[in-house]
């Protein structure tokens, strides 16, 4: 079907106030939305639980949250045979047990059991027989709050226990072998950029690089991950007598340097003599070529740079009062059309054409083009006539450079 066809259908035949769109697919869409709504109960504890079952193992996890955020995990590998409505009144149980332990009194308890959907309704699901003693363990424990309420929510509001379940499954737990509690960090910036803050021993940042490559010793109180970056770091630096270079990739060697003389280098480069009050970016490369290097020598460069007082003073400013912007809006295929002149093209084209005369749609991004070996005010107006009336219809905005032969009398002349 030809677009212009479409579009004059829909133009013709607009949609009136008496159209009711069909709702067949999604009858019970607001029900759903409301199970997703995760409360935000700031005053009181929570206890997320989930359970895990698969071919390596079971694994059960329970994590309190108390009203000002501090999160107590608690997980457990089950060394018997479980289903997965087992696993969950295991977890449930688990961490009941932690939060009357913690003398909590009041209590959320969430997770995306199928069992949490009937005890919202006030009854456990217990069709199989060997839950019952699950269910009346669960009901024993709730008379021991004051106040607990039991929440279904979707599993992608649960996926930290999810998370920590599976994880319970699938370790080998030899005997009591004791783990740690998991850390999760904060980092705000690529494990590659290697930054350092400040020089806080009075000693360089390449002073534990140039001892290990000097004598082979690591700092006193290393740990093993700290001496294996010792060990990654050293291999791209080379020590010549008390002098310690990095080695690049071109296999060119720069010198490295501490703070004191980095602050003075970049002060000497941006704004010295000759200086040309470049921006970061450029200055740091520049101190490169010059040879010299430290690990955080970019992000020093830009700090230094915005630190300036000559290039705060004579710095680019924009002069032009803010105006408002109007866009240019489409609301129907083949409606408004931009064009322009590609070229001169060198070399040229086997036919000798040198010259593209584009248009383009702004709704559909249709493209239409041809090629020629000179652009007259004769041969915009035939492309205009045969390759957008004639295929699309009559456009109701063309919008050019203002160009002498893209804006002649003859091209008036047409759109009259």
């Amino acid at each position: 079907m030809k677009a212009q066809a479409l579009a004059d259908h829909l133009a013709e035949n607009p949609v009136d106030n008496e159209y009711m769109p069909l709702s067949t697919y999604f009858p019970d869409e607001e029900v759903n939305l409301i199970e997703e709504v995760v409360p935000d109960d700031h005053h009181v504890w929570k206890m997320y639980f989930d359970g895990a079952v698969n071919i390596k193992g079971v694994g059960i996890r329970a994590i309190l949250i108390s009203p000002i955020g501090h999160h107590y995990p608690m997980t457990a590998r089950l060394r018997f045979f479980c289903t997965n409505n087992t696993t969950e009144y295991e977890a449930c149980i688990m961490g009941l047990k932690m939060v009357i332990d913690l003398d909590v009194r009041e209590l959320l308890v969430m997770g995306d059991s199928d069992l949490l959907i009937r005890q919202a309704q006030g009854e456990w699901e217990t069709r199989d027989i060997k839950l019952i003693p699950y269910r009346q363990c669960v009901r024993d424990l709730s008379k021991r709050f004051k106040s607990i309420e039991f929440r279904y929510i979707p599993r992608f509001h649960n996926e930290l226990a999810d998370a920590l379940a599976t994880l319970a499954s699938m370790l080998p737990y030899p005997g009591n072998t004791h783990i740690d509690p998991l850390e999760i960090q904060v980092r705000n910036q690529h494990s590659y950029c290697n930054t350092i803050e400040t020089e806080r021993d009075g000693e360089s940042w390449y002073h534990d690089i140039k001892r290990f490559l000097k004598i082979r010793e690591y700092p006193e109180h290393a740990k093993r991950d700290q001496k294996r970056t010792i060990r990654r770091l050293a291999s791209g630096f080379f020590l010549n007598g008390e002098i310690l270079y990095k080695r690049t990739l071109d296999l060119n060697l720069l010198r490295c340097i501490d703070a004191t003389e980095a602050e003075r280098i970049m002060s000497e480069v941006h704004s010295g003599v000759c200086g040309p009050h470049i921006n970061g970016y450029v200055l740091a490369k520049k101190i490169l070529r010059a040879g010299y290097y430290w690990l955080t020598m970019e992000r020093d460069c830009f700090r230094f740079v915005r630190k300036c007082h000559q290039c705060q003073i004579h710095g680019d400013l924009i002069h032009s009062p803010p105006s408002e912007l109007h866009p240019m809006l489409s609301p129907w295929p083949f409606v408004a059309w931009g064009m322009d002149v590609i070229g001169p093209i060198e070399p040229k084209g086997s036919n000798g054409h040198r010259f593209i005369l584009v248009a383009i749609d702004y709704f559909t991004k249709w493209v239409e083009s041809i090629t020629f070996k000179a652009v007259t005010k004769k041969v915009v107006v035939d492309f205009v006539h045969s390759n957008i009336i004639c295929r699309f219809g009559i456009p109701k905005t063309i919008i050019t450079d203002n160009a002498a032969k893209l804006n002649s009398h003859l091209m008036k002349e047409v759109c009259e």
